[in-house]
């Protein structure tokens, strides 16, 4: 594991940084507020791109399979619980993995990406995207 020097102010300093923050953005205040209000709610320090690199390969390696970086975070924070003790070795842990397997999806099968069937300019009239959206189902 990378030796690094910890960082404990969340600065954005992270190629990953906006990628993280729109995934939190997407819960609600009342959900956030839910989360870091319970007792369990632990708080690691920065995890730097060093580390997320080091897991993003070290994950590849252990179990075959690429994750995403936001994984990898996770994947370091519970690797830095556990370096602190505060997650023990034995201890059972569920860890989920979200967004694996894209590299390896890619590598044998084609990708064929959606094309939108309406693209409309945000500047449009009203009635006018109403009317264009209505005739998607027609």
């Amino acid at each position: 594991m990378p030796n690094v020097k910890r960082n404990k102010i969340g600065d954005g300093d992270s190629r990953f940084y906006e990628n993280i923050r729109d995934k939190t953005n997407m819960l609600s205040d009342e959900q956030k507020t839910s989360i870091l209000s319970e007792e369990e709610v632990q708080y690691y320090d920065k995890i730097t791109n060093e580390e997320i690199d080091y897991w993003l390969a070290e994950f590849q390696y252990l179990e075959g399979i690429d994750i995403y970086s936001a994984a990898a975070v996770a994947v370091a924070s519970l690797a830095q619980a556990v370096g602190e003790g505060t997650v023990k070795k034995d201890e059972v842990i569920m860890l989920n993995i979200t967004g694996g397997g894209e590299s390896l999806t890619k590598e044998h099968h084609k990708v064929v990406y959606a094309k939108p069937n309406l693209v409309i300019d945000p500047e449009t009239d009203e009635k006018e995207i109403i009317s264009k959206v209505e005739n998607l189902f027609k």
